[in-house]
């Protein structure tokens, strides 16, 4: 598929565009954004699939992309897992993967203080996701031996911001090799301990040129849903339930964790845009809104407040039934919200979100949702497009966006064909 599109006005890049639209403002066109194919980014799983090549460079030529990023040693920098639990304690864990058929599964004991603890997780290679088979906690003891594992803050590593933000400027994409482009290559590597502004006196993060292409945005588990995926989903709710107070004072704990870690993460380096994930988990059918508030809106402001002091924006991701909700999310200050999925598997429309949310200044961000990228064709696509933009387009603060990414290779030739006429669409119809 060709695509000739109207050359952009010069001071409309995607940053700013993007910027624009987060912050409740008008661009000159809608920004369209693929969610997790991220674009450009050489490092990311989807830019090293062969059959993704062709969507990729497709995205990279029309999309405005947000690279997925988290300042980690190179190891878990798309995860920014600490080593367990919101620590970087070096308690001992034990791991041994084994062939299960189709899957490579991998269980790990966990030799806690108050005794061990097991997980057990699967993947497979033409997958990209991991499977949790058995969570570490099964009880509320175990969520006790959990928490003996002493506290030691996470250590952070912005090595690798230089080459994120040089490929978000660089006009194909991708700089030579993967390197930091010109004048970015003395920023040190990372080591096991993590490399702080403290180790590099001569660095200043903010000098990193800001690739005009795109955003950086890093992705925080918020510490209810760090606390309930201790468990399998049925036995968190059991325990959230029956043992509520319990239930509190676990997430009171990791909450601490989870801001001190926040605030030496802004140390180390400020992105442009802060992911906030789990809220989910609260939602209605789950749990009723009262939870919501208890649990998820006042440590979930607070580390909006946090990021927002240090020049950061907050986008929060919250999948599901959000309209009883979606009234608690505005309290918590965030800048945006995303997938905003339709009924029914949302329980709202788009165009009731974007009300209530332009009332606030709080940008919308999605609905279209994967199942018809996947399985629909492009006509049906086009005409979702024009449904979501005359649902949400006018007065701006509204980003075009799937509800989620494709995760199975080879890619399927419909995927790419139903990706290409969205982002199509999306050009054509979401001109201001």
């Amino acid at each position: 598929m060709t695509l000739s599109t109207p050359a952009p006005e010069a001071s409309w890049t995607s940053r700013r565009r993007l910027l624009t639209a987060l912050a409740g403002g008008t661009p000159d066109r809608v920004p369209i954004n693929t969610y997790e194919l991220a674009g450009r980014n050489s490092l990311d799983w989807y830019s090293r699939q062969p059959s993704y090549r062709g969507l990729m460079d497709f995205i990279r030529a029309h999309t405005d992309c947000i690279t997925n990023w988290n300042p980690r040693a190179a190891t878990d920098r798309y995860t920014c897992e600490e080593r367990f639990l919101c620590s970087d304690y070096p308690v001992e864990i034990e791991s041994h993967t084994e062939s299960a058929g189709s899957f490579q599964r991998t269980t790990r004991l966990c030799h806690t203080p108050k005794g061990d603890l097991r997980s057990v997780t699967q993947a497979s290679a033409d997958v990209y996701t991991t499977w949790q088979v058995e969570h570490w906690c099964k009880s509320p003891a175990d969520v006790d031996k959990a928490l003996s594992v002493p506290y030691e803050p996470a250590r952070y590593d912005a090595s690798d911001l230089a080459r994120v933000r040089a490929e978000l400027g660089s006009p194909c994409g991708i700089t030579a090799g993967g390197g930091a482009g010109a004048g970015l290559s003395t920023i040190p590597q990372g080591s096991p301990r993590g490399i702080t502004p403290e180790d590099c006196p001569g660095l200043d993060i903010s000098t990193i040129p800001r690739g005009e292409h795109g955003l950086v945005m890093a992705s925080i588990g918020d510490p209810a849903y760090l606390a309930a995926d201790l468990m399998s989903f049925q036995d968190y709710l059991m325990w959230a339930f029956e043992e509520t107070e319990h239930f509190a004072r676990t997430v009171a704990m990791i909450a601490g964790r989870v801001l001190e870690n926040l605030r030496r993460q802004l140390d180390c380096c400020v992105l442009d845009l802060y992911r906030i994930v789990g809220p989910e988990y609260f939602t209605p059918p789950y749990l009723p809104p009262e939870m919501f508030r208890r649990f998820i809106v006042p440590h979930v402001t607070e580390m909006a407040r946090l990021i927002h002091s240090r020049g950061g924006k907050v986008r929060l991701h919250c999948h599901g039934k959000i309209g009883r909700v979606l009234d608690l999310i505005l309290e918590t200050g965030c800048d945006g919200i995303d997938p905003c999925e339709p009924p029914p598997d949302g329980d709202i429309e788009l165009d009731e979100v974007k009300h209530r949310c332009q009332a606030r200044g709080v940008s919308v961000w999605g609905n279209l949702e994967l199942k018809l990228l996947e399985h629909g064709t492009p006509e049906q696509v086009r005409a979702e497009v024009r449904r979501i933009m005359d649902q949400a387009k006018a007065g701006g603060g509204f980003v075009l966006m799937p509800t989620a990414a494709p995760i199975s290779v080879p890619l399927s030739p419909q995927t790419e064909e139903n990706y290409k006429a969205f982002i199509t669409a999306g050009l054509e119809l979401g001109r201001y």
